[in-house]
């Protein structure tokens, strides 16, 4: 095999090892969501390859002791039969270390600063904002599947996982959490990063010029008439309303570097509701794209 051979496997092979650790480390006591991807027979420096009967899932300490040669191929085989997680028979945890005085949250397509409930259903707080002790702000979700059963919940950066799922992909760094249950077609994905001024002017230019590209796509589906016309008008791309919306961000973020935190999904209870990159669908097709709202109550709720 080509020695050029990327040593990150493709997608679908990290899946299967996650999957197959049961989305936890499989070391006995671990089970850290943070996973990697260890090649043992070969080992990457004698053979590259990505044979997923050769490779396993591990957490990064664990994955170095791997790499030094603390686990034998026949232990390492055996904890891919028997991972910890589903020995013990729990679903996998985690938590985020992100905490800000103040976050700039970007939640299907629409901006919030200092909110504390950014998604309210039927007197059910969906996503809101904590803070602990000294000040710092804190993300809390609780995600369903269609029958009103619990899927995931965080509380102050905390996670659990409740039931079975497709997938659920951590990346060692502890940024960002995606989950996938596709017989409720329910997904989320959560992640973290940091903006200088200049990188999230382009961030934000870049998801106006997305959204009403997308708007228009959408229009040949609308009747025409007096009333559509003036939307699609309303929402033909300007670059005042970039440096507006940059503006207001800057008024109320003073930090050279900004830290956001972005949610996208599709929730299916108790309201089925799409929070895509550039937008948030309601039911009946309702949209709301571009909004930034500061200091709100509730952002958004539906009763």
């Amino acid at each position: 095999m080509s020695s050029t051979l990327s040593r990150t496997p493709p997608s679908a092979i990290r899946r299967k090892l996650r999957e197959e650790v049961g989305f936890g480390c499989p070391v006995e006591g671990c089970g850290s969501p943070y996973l990697s991807y260890h090649h043992f027979d070969p080992p990457w420096n004698i053979q590259p390859h990505h044979n997923p009967e050769g490779m396993i899932a591990l957490c990064l300490q664990h994955h170095k002791e791997a790499d030094k040669g603390a686990f034998t191929p026949k232990q390492l085989r055996e904890m891919k039969k028997h991972p910890y997680l589903k020995e013990i028979k729990r679903f996998p945890k985690g938590r985020f270390n992100w905490k800000r005085e103040q976050f700039l949250l970007l939640v299907g397509g629409n901006w919030y600063i200092k909110p504390k409930v950014i998604l309210k259903l039927k007197e059910k707080k969906i996503i809101w904002l904590s803070k602990d002790t000294d000040g710092f702000e804190q993300i809390n979700l609780d995600i369903y599947d269609f029958q009103g059963n619990i899927i995931l919940n965080m509380r102050n950066n905390d996670w659990l996982i409740h039931a079975s799922i497709d997938d659920l992909e951590c990346p060692p760094s502890g940024n960002s959490l995606k989950i996938k249950v596709k017989s409720h077609n329910v997904w989320i994905n959560l992640s973290f990063s940091q903006f200088s001024k200049e990188e999230l002017y382009k961030k934000v230019e870049s998801l106006h010029q997305k959204a009403y590209r997308n708007m228009k796509k959408q229009k040949k589906t609308w009747p025409k008439n007096e009333w559509t016309q003036r939307i699609l008008e309303s929402v033909e791309f300007k670059d005042e309303q970039t440096r507006r919306t940059f503006g207001y961000i800057c008024e109320n973020i003073k930090e050279e570097t900004i830290t956001l935190c972005t949610l996208q999904g599709h929730l299916v209870w108790p309201v089925d509701i799409s929070l895509n990159e550039t937008c948030t669908i309601l039911p009946g097709q309702n949209i709301i794209t571009g909004c930034l709202m500061v200091n709100v109550g509730i952002g958004l709720k539906i009763a």
